[in-house]
């Protein structure tokens, strides 16, 4: 055997060992070990988000004003006379509106004219008239292009659907777009709401570049959101889905920059970057966190974020409200280092909440758990260094290690009937802490109440106390008689 070859061959086992050495260092990172108390221990000041900020007030105002708009949009209008419209056959009992012919700016087409049904709209039906609002009602069944071609002072329509009613699904095409691209020259710039009555979906790109879009209200019958359907709806304040959107695609409302609130109450899927560059947002409502309740499960998904360890990368400084409803649990970080979130509203049902689920939720004041839970994961609310009262709820039956870790804020605990057991450092560094009550508590574990100096001691006697938790420990009685 040659030198080379010897030397070769022991190069080969060197990296073999090197190799070995990195897969072992590579697996023991994936088994989360406790923090050290240097990694907040220390840490500097922050300020609770409390409020928003003058720019989000001033669209929460509109958020209400254009709330208050859609309720009443048409409410008080009478059916438009029939003698206001020009009309032709388009089959047995049924008519085509070929024009508006009348004065009035306020228009709510009937159903039906001289006993025919009225089902369509054709190409130069409001064509450069200069009406304000226009209510079409669910008869029509097909609206054709450039039916509102220059209608250049239209603020509010009610439509049974988006686009024409058939293949045309962009919101542009009854104004004459030939595709959603021409949406920003087409549609007009004075048009604020849009309501539509009975739709089943939102297809890609439906609205997408809508700028002066206010205000969208969907029926209860749409079940999905396509990809980029309100994409750089910039003007967008207030969203009314109707409760029964299942899916959501990417960006379908990326940088609707002016969106005040959401609910998403009942979707199963929300796509990446659903609300991207949703920098006003102040509250949204969820039913599963992230993508799914199987993949993508951190809140910084729907705004962009590629993996939870950027969710305060994505997730906007603008939002403090936060809701679940209808879900089972809290996944591993969802909300990690979500520091401006300061009210997370947790619905019935929810039965666990995951690893560092609410990790340096550090504008968190307080936090009450439904009675459903019955586990909090280690490090769950680690770092949440502003909370200062827990309800526990009377479901809970375990709390992770850690739990608690660093609340310095947090004043009192008093621990749920069915929690034998308190873990490693659960509470350790919460230096505000004054008062716990055990109730059913057997097991302290170490560290449990390290740092916990403001602790008035309790009594332990029948309870198994690990090292570390001198500050929970009543002293015994010090006899002075002589």
């Amino acid at each position: 055997m040659t030198r080379k070859s010897v030397w070769e061959i022991k190069m080969k086992k060197f990296l073999m060992i090197c190799l070995a050495i990195c897969l072992a260092f590579a697996c023991v990172g994936c088994i989360q070990a406790p923090v050290e108390e240097s990694e907040w221990e220390g840490k500097e000041e922050f300020t609770a988000a409390d409020g928003m900020s003058e720019q989000v007030a001033n669209i929460a105002l509109k958020h209400e004003e254009y709330k208050d708009k859609v309720g009443s949009a048409f409410g008080l209008n009478e059916v438009t006379d029939a003698a206001c419209f020009e009309i032709e056959s388009v089959g047995e009992n049924e008519v085509k509106i070929t024009s508006y012919i009348g004065e009035e700016s306020i228009v709510v087409i009937p159903e039906e004219i001289g006993g025919a049904a009225v089902v369509a709209l054709g190409e130069a039906a409001f064509a450069n008239a200069t009406v304000r609002a226009v209510y079409v009602p669910d008869s029509v069944r097909s609206i054709e292009k450039g039916a509102f071609a220059g209608a250049s002072a239209l603020v509010t329509l009610r439509v049974p659907f988006i686009g024409d009613g058939g293949e045309n699904s962009h919101f542009g095409y009854i104004f004459g777009a030939d595709s959603y691209e021409y949406h920003a020259v087409k549609v007009p710039a004075t048009l604020e709401v849009v309501i539509v009555g009975a739709a089943e979906s939102v297809a890609e790109n439906a609205f997408a570049s809508c700028k002066s879009l206010c205000a969208v209200v969907l029926p209860n019958t749409v079940r999905s959101i396509g990809k980029f359907a309100f994409y750089e709806c910039f003007g967008l304040v207030y969203a009314d889905l109707g409760g029964s959107v299942a899916e959501v695609g990417n960006y379908a409302f990326g940088y609707c920059s002016s969106l005040f609130s959401l609910s998403l109450v009942g979707a199963e899927r929300i796509g990446f970057g659903a609300l991207y560059g949703g920098k006003s947002l102040y509250s949204l409502t969820l039913s599963v966190v992230g993508e799914s309740a199987e993949s993508n499960r951190f809140l910084g998904y729907i705004f962009g974020a590629e993996s939870a360890d950027y969710n305060d990368d994505f997730v906007p400084v603008s939002l403090r409200e936060l809701s679940l409803v209808d879900c089972d649990e809290i996944p591993d970080r969802a909300f990690a280092s979500c520091a401006y979130i300061a009210k997370f509203a947790l619905g019935e049902g929810i039965e666990s909440v995951g690893v560092r689920a609410f990790y340096g939720c550090r504008s968190l004041k307080s936090i009450d758990m439904p009675e459903s839970l019955t586990m909090i994961g280690d490090d769950a609310f680690f770092g949440c260094d502003n909370l200062e009262a827990v309800d526990f709820g009377a479901g809970v039956e375990s709390i992770g290690m850690q739990a608690f870790y660093g609340c310095r804020s947090l004043k009192s605990v008093a621990m749920p009937d069915k929690v034998r057991e308190i873990g490693s450092s659960t509470f350790a560094l919460c230096e505000s802490l004054a008062s716990v009550e055990l109730n059913n508590v057997k097991v302290v574990g170490k560290d449990a109440f390290k740092g916990c100096d403001s602790l008035t001691p309790v009594d332990c006697d029948g309870i198994e106390v690990a090292d570390g938790n001198s500050a929970l420990v009543a002293k015994p009685e010090v006899n002075t008689e002589k």
